[in-house]
């Protein structure tokens, strides 16, 4: 076998290793994310969740705190869901988005991002409790 023909041979062998990975349609997913509490303390620990239907493959996920720090996670297959803590240093509200992202560590350790859209949830972050208390009071007047 020449040079040239084994050159073809590993092209053929990588171009389809790569199409494999490829989500079809029926692999397609919906990323869900939440977190408990949604209104919380400077330096308490929120607990995130990201949900995605089971049996989903592999796919990668990043997760905007909304403060400047990110965090990227390897969704396994055969978890549908993953969590995360995350403490905020300054009192405010924060939008939290996840969304995916591809993850590569080399050549060929590659993951793919999950798909389907984005999804966010809203963080209120207070210095007292009395501040969670009155916002608290202000939702349930507006509603």
């Amino acid at each position: 076998m020449n040079r040239y023909m084994r050159i073809a041979i590993a092209q053929a062998l990588t171009s389809a290793s790569l199409l494999a990975l490829l989500p079809t349609a029926s692999q397609a997913q919906s990323l869900s994310l939440s977190a408990a509490p949604a209104q919380t303390l400077i330096g308490q620990d929120v607990e995130f969740t990201i949900q995605r239907p089971a049996n989903s493959g592999t796919c990668g996920v990043e997760i905007d705190y909304g403060d400047g720090t990110t965090r990227t996670f390897k969704l396994e297959g055969d978890k549908p869901a993953t969590k995360d803590t995350h403490a905020y240093a300054k009192a405010g509200n924060y939008k939290v988005t996840v969304s995916g992202k591809i993850i590569a560590k080399g050549i060929f350790d590659i993951t793919l991002h999950c798909s389907g859209a984005d999804s966010s949830v809203q963080m209120s972050v207070s210095e007292t409790a009395t501040s969670i208390a009155q916002v608290q009071t202000q939702a349930t007047t507006q509603a």
